[in-house]
């Protein structure tokens, strides 16, 4: 029982093991509501995926191209002209841009599928509205690009922050509300191309950018918003359900530089912007004024632009730093990963290792066990044919000290915590006593001496020597001292000359002059005549009158494949 409950918790201890490491080197990708997390659905991935003839795909497809025609049809109705109606004040310009359709398609498109299903309707709405203004293509190009500049910032802050798009805490609807004005400051850059290229006085230009910006965050919070948080749970599940299977974003290097060049970009814009406005609006009120005072103003200017470029040129830095420090710790990070890559490797490999010596000592359980039970069988067919004189329950008591004497020996290994060999010397000393208890009676006290080294026989040939010496001590038990009221067995276990020594000798009665020829018709020593023809060995009876038998057996005998 012992045995059992060792090898019970070395498979309990295993699987323990199976189980930490499959949950460890296991990653399964959830969805994005479940994650809290956007996840984009790249296009590219979409047509790799699933082929472009399937429903789905061009259901989506068809969805998405509707869209782009309403982006774009939208945009028509909106006169750009009203960008010049300055006059009226600023609040033209924030209803203009309060209720943009384009953009509100396109940054609920990004949230909902990627960055490149919004980019391409909001790009080829403002494209569209520098054509009707009678732009020219290179400019429209550039204030295109300028118009998607907001959704650039929210792919790249929500790609490489994990914040829930669905706004379903606070703390994701305060990153939104943060994303989102730096969002609209990004796009309202357009607003210089817009007055670059119309040639507009700076108070305009201010008054545009202003309009621009202020209006596109509002309708960020007070458009987008709300429809992000009522429809996203509805989208994200419908597009679970088409589309199963979809990459896992993965915050890459590309993106954390993408990130910090947007902004870099977006600050150096804004700087030169302001710079080019400043010094429009001080020439032109320079021109009014007196000599003196406006060189003293030329003089202040001067002044701002050093201040103005020493702020571009910390901006680069701070970026180039950015960019460095962040490639450092990814080095680092990368070290930490591969070093616990290796541990994991090698705890992997001693897992493995371990699951190859369960499945060995399981098969190797399992033919000891076959060995053992045919034996068993064997000895019993034995006794049942060529002893028919002794009584069922003399049977009965040899069988069980048979059996006892192999089970002696599984007990042995295990508690010596091994599982390939035997130590001799302790399976005696426990079948002396356990023999010793058998036979026990009160009439009778028989002792054992015991002068045994430490040898160890392989598992496969300890069977058949812990076989013999049960039998030559039994014998001694059950037939050296009838009649006797006490006794003495001495049993010596040695190796000398390359053999070992197996040798039982008791003070009882002498053995018969044709106790040679008596052995022949007896079952325990035909027994132990064939153990020994197995193991190659030699019996002899070294003294009849002080009963003493010996058998030998080579020593290499008594390792495995002997």
């Amino acid at each position: 029982m012992h045995s059992l409950d060792n090898f019970h918790r070395l498979l309990k201890n295993i699987n323990n093991w199976e189980y930490w490491l499959g949950s460890v080197m296991e990653n399964k990708i959830t969805s994005s509501a479940t994650a809290g997390r956007w996840v984009p659905l790249p296009l590219d991935y979409i047509l790799e995926k699933y082929q472009l003839s399937s429903s789905r795909v061009l259901n989506l497809l068809a969805a998405w191209i509707v869209l782009i025609a309403i982006s774009v049809a939208s945009v028509v109705f909106i006169s750009p002209n009203e960008f010049l109606l300055f006059e009226q004040g600023q609040s033209t310009v924030n209803q203009f841009f309060l209720f943009y359709p384009p953009l509100i398609l396109g940054t609920l498109t990004l949230f909902w599928m990627g960055f490149e299903w919004g980019f391409i309707p909001l790009f080829l709405s403002g494209f569209v509205m520098t054509f009707t203004a009678s732009v020219t293509y290179y400019w429209g190009l550039l204030f295109g690009i300028a118009f998607v500049l907001g959704l650039g910032i929210y792919a790249l802050a929500y790609y490489c922050v994990p914040f829930d798009p669905g706004l379903r805490d606070l703390r994701s609807v305060v990153f939104f509300t943060v994303v989102s004005f730096f969002a609209a400051i990004a796009s309202s850059l357009g607003s210089f191309v817009w007055s670059d290229f119309f040639g507009l006085s700076p108070f305009q230009t201010i008054t545009l950018w202003k309009g621009w910006w202020t209006g596109m965050f509002l309708q960020s919070m007070v458009i987008v918003a709300p429809l992000l948080y009522l429809l996203t749970p509805v989208v994200t599940e419908t597009r679970h359900e088409v589309f199963p299977e979809f990459p896992k974003p993965k915050v890459t290097l590309p993106w954390i530089y993408s990130a910090i060049g947007s902004v870099v970009v977006v600050l150096v814009l804004f700087i030169i912007g302001a710079k080019v406005l400043g010094t429009e609006t001080l020439h032109q009120q320079v021109s009014t004024m007196e000599a003196g005072i406006s060189q003293k103003l030329m003089q202040s200017n001067e002044s701002l632009q050093i201040i103005s470029w020493i702020s571009i040129a910390l901006v680069l830095v701070l970026g180039a730093g950015s960019i460095y420090l962040v490639g450092s710790w990814n080095k680092n990070l990368q070290a930490k990963v591969e070093r616990k890559t290796k541990q994991l490797v090698k705890s992997q490999n001693k897992l493995e290792e371990a699951i190859g010596e369960r499945d060995l000592l399981l098969d190797t359980i399992h033919d000891r066990v076959r060995d053992n039970l045919t034996m068993v069988l064997a000895l019993l067919e034995l006794q049942l044919k060529g002893e028919v004189e002794k009584s069922n329950e003399e049977i009965l008591k040899d069988s069980h000290s048979r059996i006892r004497s192999m089970a002696l020996i599984h007990e042995t290994m295990v508690q010596a915590e091994s599982f390939e060999r035997v130590n001799l010397k302790n399976f005696a000393i426990k079948l002396s006593n356990r023999l010793q208890k058998s036979f026990e009676s009160s009439q009778q006290n028989i002792e054992v001496s015991m002068n045994a080294e430490e040898v160890d026989v392989h598992i496969d040939r300890a069977v058949p020597v812990a076989m013999i010496l049960n039998e030559l001590m039994v014998n001694a038990f059950m037939h050296g001292f009838k009649n006797l009221d006490k006794g003495m067995v001495f049993v010596n276990i040695e190796t000398k000359d390359g053999q070992l020594l197996l040798q039982v000798q008791d003070n009882g009665h002498p053995l018969p002059p044709n106790f040679e020829s008596v052995i022949k018709h007896t079952l325990g020593y035909k027994l132990i005549r064939t153990l020994v023809k197995q193991l190659q060995g030699e019996f002899e009876v070294l003294d009849k009158e002080n009963p003493s038998i010996e058998v030998r057996v080579p020593v290499e005998m008594l390792e495995a494949g002997a």
